[in-house]
């Protein structure tokens, strides 16, 4: 009878603590690569995983790292109890390519950015520096933002809306824009000041040959020509 009772008061005890045991709390949804940090109300527990080179899981920490896609149990064990719950891994986006971008003249419509692939159901994000300035959804083709007008650093994120995954495209696409000021001294007039100083080299060196000439002959008898007083002056016009 002894026995019996002892028996009873083990299992009602075994059965509190096993009651007493919370469940895993945590998204039970994590992306490859990243972590998830699952918890539980009951302290003193170690967590461990059934599959550690799929997820691994900190034994004290509940810090879940994903290392491959698919599912996998995580274990939290109190003395001789324990609970679980499955988490599923999921796999980022595919990376593809941003291009276009370019210069243009202000005024005359701007430039077209995209990515060179998409896949279906994938939200594809342009982001302006940290603002989001552009919205697609992926068709499993090519996919265009349409023509950008502002100045600037453009780059893409995709996003899976049912698994919450995210993974930037590769690159990054500029836009920059050409006002008529900077078109109109880029085509006019620094050519013009290039023109100028050529000829303004070829105007000197026919002065200094007559003015040698000059010397020789007794005409100028300054030595204001000297060569390294002309060198002086080719140098201070820039010619040199």
């Amino acid at each position: 009878m002894r026995y019996i009772y002892l028996t009873l008061i083990a299992f009602f005890f075994s059965a509190s603590a096993f009651a007493s045991l919370s469940p895993i709390a945590g998204s039970g949804n994590v992306c490859i690569g990243l972590t998830d940090t699952l918890t539980n109300t009951t302290p003193g527990g170690i967590w461990s995983s059934s599959n550690p080179t799929l997820a691994s899981v900190g034994a004290s920490s509940g810090i879940v790292t994903a290392h491959g896609v698919g599912s996998v149990t995580i274990i939290y064990t109190v003395g001789t109890n324990a609970v679980a719950k499955v988490v599923t891994i999921n796999s980022l986006p595919n990376i593809y390519n941003v291009f276009g971008g370019g210069a243009y003249c202000a005024g005359t419509g701007g430039v077209h950015i995209g990515v060179d692939g998409s896949e279906l159901g994938v939200s594809y994000l342009l982001y302006y520096g940290s603002s989001v300035t552009g919205y697609a959804i992926g068709t499993g083709d090519t996919t265009d933002f349409g023509t950008l007008t502002v100045g600037g650093v453009y780059t893409v994120l995709a996003t899976n809306g049912i698994t919450g995954c995210s993974n930037a495209m590769t690159g990054s696409a500029s836009v920059t824009i050409i006002h008529w000021l900077h078109q109109w001294l880029q085509l006019q007039l620094l050519p013009a000041i290039l023109y100028a100083r050529v000829l303004l080299y070829f105007l000197l060196r026919y002065l200094l040959t007559v003015v040698q000439r000059q010397h020789t002959c007794g005409i100028l008898t300054e030595p204001m020509w000297q060569p390294a007083t002309r060198t002086t002056l080719f140098l201070r016009m820039g010619m040199l």
